[in-house]
């Protein structure tokens, strides 16, 4: 983002969200146009940069986000009985939200799809 524009998020982050309790959630409608997922993880990253915390950002990109179309009682987080949609890092992003350019493994529906253990290489999503 541009300075004036990063300065402008902040500002409704810090102040319009906050002391409005609006419910933040993170949604893509960019399909095609980068590296799958790679779009959602710049946009965290955007977000964090704006003023919310790693955690909260991931929050806003999973629970938050199936709550508000709906399907919290499916996927948004870990429980028993919901799809096992799951990124595996071997970062900590609620230390750094760019672990999640080095996704080590990718399961859907509780299968692996994805593992870059076995290569030793990881995606480029930087």
């Amino acid at each position: 983002l541009m300075p004036e524009s990063m300065q402008a998020a902040r500002e409704n982050l810090d102040n319009l969200a906050k002391e409005n309790a609006v419910r933040i959630v993170l949604g893509s409608d960019t399909f095609g146009l980068a590296e799958p997922g790679l779009n959602t993880i710049q946009e965290l990253r955007m977000m964090v940069q704006a003023g919310m915390t790693p955690a909260r950002a991931i929050q806003a990109a999973t629970y938050d986000a199936a709550q508000h179309v709906g399907i919290s009682d499916e996927t948004g987080s870990i429980q028993v009985g919901k799809r096992a949609d799951l990124i595996i890092l071997e970062q900590d992003p609620f230390e750094d939200i760019s672990a999640l350019f080095d996704i080590t493994m990718v399961v859907k529906y509780g299968v692996i799809v994805t593992d870059n253990r076995e290569s030793g290489t990881r995606p480029n999503m930087r």
